[in-house]
Order: structure tokens, then sequence, then C-alpha cells
């Protein structure tokens, strides 16, 4: 593999647990993740003001020992799925959505047309489903200031989360 990933969240509250939340939803993935793959979960990080966007202290959390793929070790490099945390938040004229990529997948993961297999999109649903609903309101999407601005950043309160049933790829902003 080409070096690691990092998926980043933000919590409005003190965080209280999310790092056991976060190795709940990875975890939900682990039998579709080659077992090249380890996944690790911070107990500590950012909090932010939601009516600002700005970082206003840390949340400090249990430590959670790393998870590892238990899938095919054989996989296609760049290649998974993708899980959008929707929000009810506008900025600029665009809903506020995030995205977490869960790449690479096993070759089980993928049907014969090459397409998630249906196991898979329904674990990774109920997984980000139960993050939403144990977060109770404070994971957030943060979504950045205009450019050349001096103002906040918006911060907004996740809602729902969504697998997308359809492959999804890595790419640089470069292509």
């Amino acid at each position: 593999m080409v070096g690691g990933g990092v998926s980043t969240f933000y919590t409005e509250g003190s965080g209280g647990d999310l790092s056991g939340r976060l190795a709940g939803f990875f975890n939900a993935a682990l039998g579709s993740i080659p077992p090249q793959v380890t996944i690790t979960c911070p107990s500590g990080g950012d909090t932010i003001d939601s009516s600002s966007g700005q970082i206003n202290g840390v949340w400090v959390g249990p430590a959670v020992a790393p998870l590892v793929g238990a899938g095919l070790t054989t996989y296609a490099a760049g290649v998974g799925m993708r899980v959008e945390w929707l929000t009810g938040g506008i900025n600029r004229g665009r809903r506020v959505k995030g995205s977490t990529f869960l790449v690479p997948l096993s070759n089980g993961a993928y049907d014969v047309d090459g397409a998630l297999v249906t196991g898979l999109v329904t674990a990774m649903q109920t997984a980000a489903t139960t993050l939403v609903t144990q977060s109770g309101g404070d994971l957030t999407i943060f979504s950045k200031p205009p450019k050349g601005t001096h103002a906040g950043g918006l911060s907004s309160p996740v809602v729902a989360g969504r697998a997308v049933d359809r492959t999804s790829w890595l790419r640089t902003r470069r292509t």
C-alpha cells in the first residue's frame, strides 16, 4: 500500500467516548478490510464552537486498541466505499456534508460486477446510524471559511449518515 490515510472527525461537545464510538463504526467494516490495514482511533482531539467554527478546546477519551482488517489479503488499491455525513447546515449556498472513505476494501467486498456487496453496505449504514445516534448531536462537519477572509468557518451537527451503495476511489486534486 502507498502510505496511510486519515479520516478527520470533529465534535462540538466534550467528545466523551468518541474514540470508542469511532472504533465501533470502523469495526463494522473490518471483515471487508485487508489485514494489511490497521485503524487507530485517537484518544483526544479538538472541539469546535458551532456558532463561530473556531476551535475552543480539546476532548480526551479512553484509549482504544488498534483495529486490524480481517478481510481477504487481496484488494484493489485506491478503491473502496464512502459514507456521507449529512447536516442541516448551509454554507455559501451549499449543503454542508462530509465523507469518510473506507479504502482499500478486500476483493470479497465486491460482487462479480464490481458493485459493493449488500451486506457491507447494510453493515456500514447501521454503523453510521449508530455513530450519529450515540454522538447525540456532538459529531459535526466543519466547513472552512472562504480563502482570503479572516471569518470563522461553520460547524454543523451531523444529523444522519448514509452508506453510499457505489464503489468510490481516491484521486488527487491534481488530476
